[in-house]
């Protein structure tokens, strides 16, 4: 899985799983696509939001968060 770190120009700038950085041409990615979504490549060869794993995560670094402004 991919998460869109943010965009440079005409680059997705992505991180895979492992923390690594991928460049990807924003023309491979559907127009829908924004920072902060996960990714899959289609059969299409376009790069799609996957709406279940982005919200999945997004919930758990909410989650996070709350728990780290209890701590202080």
């Amino acid at each position: 899985m991919l998460t869109v770190d943010r965009f440079e120009g005409n680059i997705a700038v992505c991180i895979d799983d492992a923390g690594q950085p991928l460049h990807i041409s924003r023309s491979a990615l559907d127009e829908s696509v924004h920072e902060g979504d996960c990714i899959a490549r289609g059969d299409d060869g376009i790069y799609h939001c996957d709406c279940v794993q982005t919200q999945t995560r997004r919930e758990c670094i909410g989650m996070r968060l709350k728990r780290l402004m209890k701590l202080k």
